[in-house]
């Protein structure tokens, strides 16, 4: 039984506290009806097949870091971007950065999130819309206020600018997106 107990500890951790003592006992009773050379190899067979799954299931159920971690990337970059000011390669490059580490962010949050959860990107195509719209008018209405520009925020204008351009992008391609994706059948929703 002892053999059977650390064959257990292939299975994830929550898995073992649900079912383990239950998964015990079966292989007990078991062992009481049947000869350990029946026994033995169906359990083996099994928990080769089925330990890796639950292992797999539970760290895709775990929260993901990835986004996280390209997010504070994305900001260091940004940082970087707006240190360098007036050395162009170096901004340059956190621009760089921030378009890479951003979109690598982007990315791993849309797939880190569960396989059947609703996509309904598509039904917020307005708050893309809105938000490019509201930092367009920030940055405008900064750069309107100051006159020109230095060149210290004149990066960071531009930048704004390009996230503003982006995200009303992003807006009128899923309210296209939305649009087309109602045919007569969806149209009363």
């Amino acid at each position: 039984m002892t053999l059977y107990r650390l064959l257990l500890r292939a299975y994830p951790r929550a898995f073992r506290e649900e079912y383990g003592e239950d998964m015990a006992q079966l292989f007990r009773h078991q062992l009481r009806d049947e000869s350990a050379w029946r026994v033995w190899p169906r359990t083996l067979l099994d928990a080769v097949l089925t330990a890796p799954s639950l292992r797999l299931e539970a760290r895709m159920s775990r929260p993901a870091s990835a986004p996280v971690v390209y997010g504070v990337a994305t900001v260091a970059c940004l940082v970087l971007a707006v240190v360098a000011g007036t050395v162009i390669g170096v901004s340059i490059l956190g621009i760089a950065g921030v378009l890479l580490f951003g979109s690598l962010g982007l990315i791993s949050w849309r797939r880190s999130r569960t396989l059947g959860a609703p996509a309904h990107a598509s039904a917020h195509w307005w708050k893309y819309l809105v938000g490019g719209c509201a930092v367009f008018a920030a940055a405008g209405g900064y750069a309107s206020a100051v006159g020109e520009l230095p060149e210290s925020t004149w990066l960071i204008v531009m930048l704004a600018f390009l996230v503003g351009l982006g995200l009303v992008a992003t807006g009128v391609t899923l309210g296209i997106a939305r649009a087309a994706g109602r045919g007569p059948a969806s149209a009363g929703r």
